[in-house]
């Protein structure tokens, strides 16, 4: 997801958050079966290019945020891929 993607799905609470990397969990583990089962090259090219594009929608980018006193907790969030946080404030405890 880029930037405003991963903030828009992030003020909608942990609740969705965590829905929606399950489903993206689920998505990359279908596609790793698929992957082990391949029989030709052809096939294989497409697994592996829809797990360019899982990887793509999976990254979550919070970078250059200011997260408030209220924001910032990620305590039982599930991260499906790579987040980056460079360049993020976090104000608070």
């Amino acid at each position: 997801m880029n930037k405003e993607e991963t903030l828009a799905l992030y003020v909608q609470g942990r609740d969705a958050w965590n829905m929606w990397a399950r489903a993206m969990l689920l998505k990359r583990e279908a596609l790793q079966n698929d992957d082990i089962s391949v029989v030709g090259d052809k096939k294989k090219e497409n697994i592996e290019s829809e797990l360019r594009k899982w990887s793509q929608l999976a990254f979550c980018d919070f970078s250059g945020n200011h997260f408030t006193d209220n924001e910032g907790e990620f305590s039982n969030y599930i991260f499906p891929h790579h987040a980056k946080f460079s360049g993020s404030i976090f104000r608070g405890t």
